[in-house]
């Protein structure tokens, strides 16, 4: 079991490493999580024997991380240092039966600290918190076969290892049918479905296929071989399943700005939003602007972090019969705002009823797409008013790797127009995706691509964007 109290999704590749310095442990290994985004002034509640920042001890990056010591945690678990019989009668002697079982045979799992931890600067920070842990094995059913599988840290999920036959112990048999038969007699071997001859043991166990014996001992599921015993009978001996180092590496981004954009400039006119964090809470300053003066002004985006980039940009304006008209524009272009003062109103049998709609602030609306580099997902537009085209994505992960999902819209604009001379827009488009999925039978990852046949709808263009902010300017 992990000692860190977060919460954290295990990501990426494990990399193992040889690691002597605390006694009797097997083969280190270092996991690198998911990137984490954060700001200025959050804090984290960390368990660890081992913490390290960026690779050094926390006490060097006091300056930007405060780290206080809330706890120390005394240890009573123990893991076996050697692998044993746990039948007294497959030793020779009481000692040696000791030496294998005694206290001396076990050991202090290290001592862990509480951590507390307060960001006080942006930046990036790799921290490092370590866990001693067993391996983990299972016996289940995988793919309709009988299998022994191992816990998988880096994504969370048991993977197989291989198919087993189950041999029963000497005090038990299975009869024509196949079903286990308990007695008092005892049967030196097992012939199995297979033809082969297993030598039963003082308990049952699993005969791999790889070659490796699996059986429960005293801490769960491991490894085992089965040996004959100084009484002559075949005995387990188990595997002390020494636990290893493990390192969980997790990256923090730590943002001062939760923002995604800055300003939005159009024309003379400016929006703005900046919440700043700091250690104590937040300063948060929003400009709303002026009214748009003239006809056309040059529009200018600023993102908010460098961790986000600008996807691309749709003008909404309004003709004069009510319609909104939905432009594809990139950052830095002039655009043409909404001039019309309309008072939209309509017929029905024949008479003509109020307004259908009206805009006396003749209002220019910039959506504005975006990327997401830490987490990998945005929305990116292009192509021209007539054909848009609209991409959202995002990224899954799949047996611990990254792979991307997306979504592609190809639409076309066509103008209805009605036999009272007014008109309408709707889109015509073609929704295509690539899908990835985890297929059993290759053990591959693959991608399912899909593409409809042509659909229609009366939408706004903006509503097949995903991932968007949206600043509304008006003229008086």
């Amino acid at each position: 079991m992990r000692l860190n109290k977060l919460k954290l999704v295990l990501a990426s590749a494990a990399i193992a490493f040889s690691f002597a310095a605390f006694g009797g442990v097997a083969n280190a290994e270092t996991i690198d999580e998911d990137t984490v985004t954060t700001y200025v002034g959050d804090s984290l509640n960390l368990t660890t024997s081992e913490l390290k920042i960026n690779g050094k001890s926390y006490k060097k990056v006091k300056s930007k991380i405060k780290t206080k010591i809330t706890g120390k945690n005394s240890q009573y678990s123990k893991y076996r240092t050697k692998d044993y019989f746990d039948s007294e009668k497959a030793y020779s002697s009481s000692n040696d039966y000791q030496a294998d079982n005694g206290s001396a045979a076990y050991k202090y799992y290290p001592k862990t600290s509480d951590y507390f931890l307060v960001f006080k600067k942006a930046g990036t920070y790799k921290i490092s918190q370590v866990s001693y842990e067993r391996d983990e094995y299972v016996s289940r059913y995988n793919d309709g076969k009988e299998c022994i599988m191992k816990y998988n840290r880096v994504t969370g999920e048991y993977d197989p290892v291989t198919t087993y036959t189950y041999v029963p112990s000497r005090t038990s048999y299975y009869d024509d049918d196949y079903d286990e038969v308990y007695t008092s007699s005892s049967e030196k071997t097992y012939k199995a479905k297979d033809g082969k001859t297993y030598n039963k043991a003082d308990s049952y166990y699993y005969a791999g296929a790889n070659g490796v014996i699996y059986a429960y001992g005293d801490d769960g599921l491991t490894t085992a071989k089965v040996l004959k015993g100084a009484d002559g009978e075949y005995y387990l001996k188990y595997s002390a399943n020494k636990p290893k180092k493990v390192t969980y590496r997790t990256t923090y981004k730590v943002l001062a700005n939760d923002g995604v954009v800055k300003s939005v400039k159009l024309g003379k006119a400016t929006q703005s939003y900046n919440n700043k964090h700091k250690v104590g809470g937040y300063t948060t300053k929003i400009t709303k602007g002026k009214f748009l003066t003239g006809n056309s002004g040059k529009l200018v985006i600023t993102m908010a972090d460098k961790n986000y980039k600008l996807g691309g940009v749709v003008v909404t304006t309004v003709d004069e019969k009510g319609n909104r008209i939905y432009a594809p524009t990139a950052n830095k272009k002039t655009v043409t705002f909404s001039n019309n003062v309309y008072s939209q109103k309509y017929e029905n049998d024949n008479k003509t009823y109020g307004n259908g709609s009206s805009d006396i602030y003749k209002s220019t609306t910039i959506t504005v797409a975006y990327k997401n580099s830490i987490k990998g997902y945005g929305t990116e537009v292009s192509g021209t008013a007539d054909n848009p085209v609209i991409k959202n994505y995002h990224v899954e992960k799949i047996k611990g790797k990254k792979y991307t999902y997306t979504e592609t819209y190809k639409l076309t604009r066509t103008q209805i127009k009605y036999d009272d001379g007014s008109w309408d827009y709707k889109y015509t488009y073609v929704r295509s995706t690539s899908n990835p999925y985890y297929d059993s039978d290759s053990k591959t990852v693959k991608y399912d691509n899909y593409t409809s046949e042509e659909e229609t709808s009366w939408s706004s263009l903006t509503s097949f964007m995903d991932y968007t902010r949206t600043y509304n300017f008006y003229k008086k």
